[in-house]
């Protein structure tokens, strides 16, 4: 107890690693999703660990916990219109794929004979 992470680690012929700024994803990539998902559950100050992962043991110190204030309906509007009107499939507009889409969805159902069971004849 007391002794920095870095002379521990040194002590026992391993290397601590400083790692900033990392989004729950990076860090999920240089270590797993559980080892991420503990190591931003943690409070600031906490050492969580040591935890297997598929490159070896990790004890993690939480240093900083950086967060992103939420934005206003305003302020992603934008964003929210651009990503809806970009396309799922053919380089169409959405609106456009999703009017194509049912316009064939009734052309095909209204050249077809359905029966009262939900069957097509």
């Amino acid at each position: 107890a007391g002794t920095p992470l870095a002379a521990a680690a040194a002590k026992s012929g391993l290397e601590a690693a400083v790692l900033t700024d990392q989004t729950r994803a990076d860090f999920a990539k240089a270590s797993s999703d559980a080892i991420a998902a503990q190591a931003f559950a943690a409070a600031k100050g906490s050492v969580i660990g040591p935890l297997k992962g598929a490159f070896g043991w990790y004890v993690v110190k939480v240093d900083v916990i950086t967060g992103t204030p939420g934005r206003s309906l305003a302020q992603v509007r934008s964003e929210i219109v651009a990503t809806l009107t970009t396309t799922p499939h053919s380089g169409l507009p959405i609106t456009r794929w999703l009017t194509d889409t049912i316009t064939t969805g009734i052309s095909t159902l209204n050249s077809s004979t359905w029966t009262g069971n939900g069957t097509r004849r």
